[in-house]
């Protein structure tokens, strides 16, 4: 998280929600805290592993993140595992 406020953010959490574009179906949420995040720098908040196995075919989805008042979302798409060819 790239925070340029006036001061350091103390035990800022972070909320993610993955969730289908189409109909809004929640496929995830976590939260992530760290111990600040200081003003001027970037601040790994680490990262987020989500299981997409119940996908069949292509799926547009949303990722919504917060942290307080500030709030961002992307558009993604997720593929399922292409089916393993036999070796000739």
């Amino acid at each position: 998280m790239a925070h340029y406020g006036p001061g350091d953010l103390t035990k800022p959490a972070v909320s993610w929600r993955l969730a289908r574009d189409k109909n809004g179906e929640t496929l995830a949420v976590g939260r992530m805290e760290v111990a600040t995040a200081p003003t001027g720098h970037v601040t790994d908040f680490g990262g987020m592993s989500v299981s997409l196995g119940s996908l069949s075919s292509a799926t547009a989805l949303k990722l919504q993140v917060s942290c307080g008042k500030a709030r961002n979302e992307w558009k993604i798409w997720a593929y399922p595992s292409a089916a393993r060819q036999p070796e000739p």
